[in-house]
């Protein structure tokens, strides 16, 4: 599909790939401020250290209970979610919207350490291509949270996302019990980088860069 865009034709896909890039300026610009560094580097410590009880309890309701994967992924996206609720938090008080991307950092420790532990337990290359399907799916997960508290009806917006992310992740996690082949994981990272542009997409199209602060949707 091509949009026309100041007289001139753009594609769709480009104009997600151009937000992207604008959200990854951002988030260099922010992490250049006074106290930025160490706050991302507290949420991305605090992400990691929530895999392990995350991991306790999915290990705690899998030794007890046959449960489907859509149920056991519901601990870590509630996980995720408190983090994304607590830099939203944290974004008011300070008055700062960019601090609301700490949540983000949150998903890549959480992730960081999920990918070191499934090295340690399967100690092959797999792991390299794991990475693509594990780190985009908890950002894409927690962005998606962070976008849900940013509108106006953060609750029910939260819930929605909540049951979103947790069905998205629980149908990559089904997958990835099937041993898929080579194509079928690099089909998986495409996905997850698209939607990742599409969430970056959405976010510019949608909300000013205080979305997450005040909930007014960009007009």
């Amino acid at each position: 599909m091509r949009l026309r865009h100041g007289g001139r034709m753009t594609s769709a896909p480009n104009r997600a790939l151009k937000a992207l890039g604008r959200w990854a300026s951002r988030i260099a610009a922010a992490a250049q401020e006074p106290g930025t560094p160490l706050l991302f580097a507290v949420f991305a410590a605090a992400g990691a250290g929530l895999y392990i009880p995350a991991a306790a309890v999915n290990r705690f309701l899998a030794e007890r209970f046959a449960l489907p994967f859509a149920v056991s992924v519901l601990p870590e996206e509630a996980l995720k979610l408190g983090m994304a609720w607590a830099a939203a938090a944290l974004a008011r008080r300070l008055g700062d919207p960019g601090k609301g991307l700490a949540a983000v950092a949150g998903a890549t420790g959480f992730a960081a350490a999920e990918n070191l532990a499934y090295l340690r337990a399967f100690p092959d290359a797999s792991v390299f291509l794991r990475l693509g399907w594990a780190l985009p799916l908890h950002v894409n997960g927690t962005a998606l949270f962070a976008l849900a508290l940013a509108s106006r009806r953060p609750g029910t917006a939260a819930a929605a996302a909540l049951i979103a992310a947790a069905a998205f992740h629980a149908a990559f996690n089904a997958a990835a019990a099937a041993n898929p082949a080579p194509l079928a994981v690099a089909g998986g990272i495409a996905m997850n980088l698209g939607i990742c542009a599409g969430l970056a997409f959405a976010a510019r199209l949608r909300f000013a860069w205080g979305g997450i602060l005040d909930g007014k949707p960009r007009l």
